[in-house]
């Protein structure tokens, strides 16, 4: 069989399921637009997520510790806070923030709370105090 006989069996074949034929090719029609369609999406969506994280802004770290998981390691203190602000240690680094973030409950007309609300942020004067995230804003 060469390729000439080949050919002809195949337009047989075409013109004696006709349906089938036009069925076929409908399907990989569909089947192509549907993969391209997808990719476009995912790639816009790709796009847009990458935006907005860059809007953000890419010269913004954040260091925190995580008191359930950190094998024993303690949490970050007034000394971690100097060392990230010395410029000597750290060139790049401009700005500095200890953040505190915990929960308190608060009832109407229950009882004082044993213990006063946490402030905004710890004072600095405090050595002992302790954080449990420390944000520095890149040069």
């Amino acid at each position: 069989m060469d390729l000439e006989e080949s050919f002809l069996t195949a337009v047989d074949s075409l013109l004696a399921n006709k349906m089938r034929a036009v069925l076929t090719t409908l399907g990989v029609i569909i089947g192509v637009a549907a993969v391209i369609a997808l990719m476009s999406i995912g790639n816009g969506v790709s796009a847009s997520i990458t935006d907005e994280i860059q809007s953000i802004g890419t010269n913004l770290i954040s260091i925190t510790t995580d008191a359930d998981n950190s094998d024993g390691f303690p949490a970050l203190s007034l000394s971690d806070v100097a060392a990230l602000s010395d410029p000597l240690q750290v060139p790049a680094v401009t700005e500095v923030t200890a953040i505190v973030q915990g929960n308190r409950v608060v009832v109407a007309g229950g009882p004082a709370p044993s213990a006063r609300p946490w402030p905004a942020s710890p004072p600095i004067t405090s050595p002992s105090t302790t954080w449990r995230s420390i944000r520095a804003v890149m040069a």
